[in-house]
């Protein structure tokens, strides 16, 4: 997978509200992520602004991203801004706040295009399994606005968080 498509993946679930954008165009943008494809950084920074000038922020980097750089904004940073309640989360309910974060949740079950998902082992929550990936009972997936983006292997996000969350 490209980088822009890894980006697209995790902001399509959130272009409606996040997003500059005409209605035809997100649906194209929807066929784009669920087949793993993407438009240019270009066109992504412009529907997608403040998002990028943070990613820029945090990587130094003007362009050229990569899949890590992505994977460091939206598991840390994205998430970090929405805690702190910065750039558009000032007036944001905490529920709505848990809803736009990307969470790790783990699968129950699967019915269609519905999955059942729980964070803690205990509370469960429905989720969308929007580009259609092959699940299976306890996965971890990540999610946004309960949207399933991608498989998450269990010693990655480990790995990956303990690396970035020092």
């Amino acid at each position: 997978m490209k980088p822009e498509a890894y980006f697209l993946i995790y902001a399509f679930p959130a272009i409606s509200s996040c997003g500059r954008i005409e209605p035809e165009r997100v649906r194209e943008l929807e066929k784009m992520a669920i087949r793993g494809e993407a438009p240019s950084e270009k066109e992504l920074k412009k529907i997608f602004p403040r998002a990028y000038e943070r990613i820029k922020r945090l990587t130094g980097k003007e362009h050229g991203y990569t899949i890590d750089d992505y994977r460091l904004y939206w598991w840390i940073e994205h998430n970090r801004i929405i805690e702190a309640g910065e750039h558009g989360y000032e007036n944001a309910t905490p529920e709505a706040k848990i809803e736009c974060m990307i969470r790790f949740p783990h699968i129950i079950r699967t019915e269609g295009n519905i999955v059942t998902l729980t964070l803690n082992g205990a509370d469960t929550i429905n989720g969308n399994n929007y580009r259609e990936l092959p699940l299976q009972s306890n996965q971890m997936v990540s999610i946004h606005k309960r949207h399933v983006i991608e498989i998450i292997g269990e010693n990655f996000y480990q790995n990956f968080m303990k690396e970035y969350t020092k």
